[in-house]
């Protein structure tokens, strides 16, 4: 027989658990902290869309991590407010990560600033990849990546970056100094706290002092304060300024579609973009989730000195480590890159038989990276792909006949990340690749 809903024993309970609960809450209101649950503190309760979350930046800054607008190793203002859990958007989830190479020139001139920036897709935060000017990138010949957007070739810095790093960028946007000014404008101007005064030289010849002290700045001075580098001024100070003004001015651009539409509009032919304006926009408005949330985090991309005339190369371990860890999901797969793209590592070669392995590449239209040493000599040279796929085979075959390898050398290793297309070990048997008699295909 069903037992009555009162039954004595269910009415007990219910009854204890009701004064446990206003205990609770009593408790709660005592110690100045609403209990956890309750209406307009709860995570949960801010989240209007299924499945999304909403992450407090307090709690990113009690576990350490940056936030938007902070360099490593750099010391920047931290004066902006952070925005209310509750008016804070939902972080999307599912998404894949997206990247957008943005790219920041002085008039019609060289790039003065460049940062890759990778919007957070559900399992990893959002990442800005900040590049030095004087970055060697492959287009296939290697230039600086200041010169990259001088040429008319919107796609040049685009697919220069992703052969350098091995991952995907999926567009690119340039932008001229006016344009950053005209965005930092559209939004009100930005707030900022500067510590030294800083002097810069505008597009006029003229000198722009900038005091330091908290303040916010219209755009003009803005774009003067990134962009413009000081008189025997180092770059990673340059660097910084700009991840502040940049970091700042993502977190405050409209978060409505039309609005922001009107922006991307409103910058004309002072911007260049591989992307329809529609897929722009998505893009912005994305990256202004991503700082708002304190995703975004600024990261220098390690880099070696080339020569004293501010040339850099980027290092080929710390380069890939942070890669790694910092876009897993924007990795090149096998046939994805611009063109084939194969990093050469001496495994027991000397320095002039990897110099003449270089050449042969090169010479056969291969992109070649050059990553420094592998851990253990090797007697013979290996080409490594990622999979037994036609087109990571069809490479390996390319990259073989350049260096005059037999078939047999092309092995199948897929624990190299970021994903090249082909990987070269160069053995202690390179020098006799060149010559006649070799095996050839």
């Amino acid at each position: 027989m069903r037992r009555p809903f009162w039954h004595a024993p269910a009415a007990i309970m219910l009854v204890v658990l009701g004064v446990t609960a206003v205990g609770t809450t009593v408790v709660g209101l005592l110690l100045g902290s609403a209990p956890q649950g309750s209406a307009g503190t709860s995570p949960a309760s801010a989240a209007s869309s299924p499945g999304g979350t909403v992450e407090g930046q307090a709690s990113q800054a009690d576990a350490g991590q940056p936030a938007a607008g902070d360099v490593a190793g750099a010391a920047l203002p931290t004066d902006v407010e952070r925005m209310p859990a509750a008016a804070m958007p939902v972080r999307r989830s599912g998404d894949q990560q997206r990247t957008l190479l943005l790219q920041v020139r002085d008039g019609a001139g060289p790039v003065t600033n460049a940062v890759l920036l990778a919007t957070s897709d559900g399992r990893n935060d959002a990442t800005a990849l900040l590049m030095s000017p004087g970055l060697l990138v492959p287009t296939p010949d290697w230039l600086p990546l200041a010169q990259t957007a001088s040429t008319g070739d919107t796609l040049l810095g685009r697919n220069a970056v992703s052969m350098l790093l091995g991952v995907r960028v999926d567009a690119s946007l340039i932008l001229d100094r006016l344009a950053l000014a005209a965005i930092v404008d559209a939004v009100g101007g930005i707030p900022i706290e500067i510590d030294q005064s800083v002097s810069v030289t505008d597009d006029g010849g003229g000198t722009v002092s900038i005091p330091a002290g908290s303040r916010v700045i219209d755009g003009v001075t803005a774009a003067d304060y990134a962009i413009v580098r000081a008189p025997g001024e180092d770059e990673a100070d340059r660097m910084a300024r700009f991840a502040d003004v940049l970091g700042r001015t993502l977190r405050v651009l409209p978060a409505d579609p039309e609005q922001m539409r009107q922006l991307v509009l409103s910058l004309g032919s002072l911007a260049k973009s591989t992307q329809t304006n529609e897929q722009l926009v998505q893009t912005l408005l994305d990256l202004q989730q991503d700082a708002a949330l304190g995703d975004l985090a600024f990261v220098p991309l390690p880099t070696t000195g080339v020569r004293g005339d501010g040339l850099q190369q980027l290092d080929p371990v710390l380069g890939s480590h942070l890669v790694s860890s910092e876009l897993p999901d924007a990795w090149l797969r096998p046939g994805e890159s611009p063109s084939a793209r194969v990093v050469l590592r001496s495994a027991g070669a000397a320095p002039g038989q990897v110099a003449a392995a270089l050449a042969q590449l090169q010479a056969s239209g291969l992109t070649v990276i050059d990553a420094g040493g592998a851990s253990l000599p090797l007697p013979t040279t290996r080409v490594l792909v990622q999979d037994a796929s036609p087109v990571a085979h069809a490479m390996g075959l390319d990259v073989a006949a350049a260096l005059s390898l037999p078939v047999s050398a092309i092995r199948i290793d897929g624990g190299a990340r970021p994903t090249p297309d082909v990987v070269v070990l160069l053995g202690r048997d390179a020098p006799t690749l060149a010559e006649p008699g070799a095996s050839p295909l």
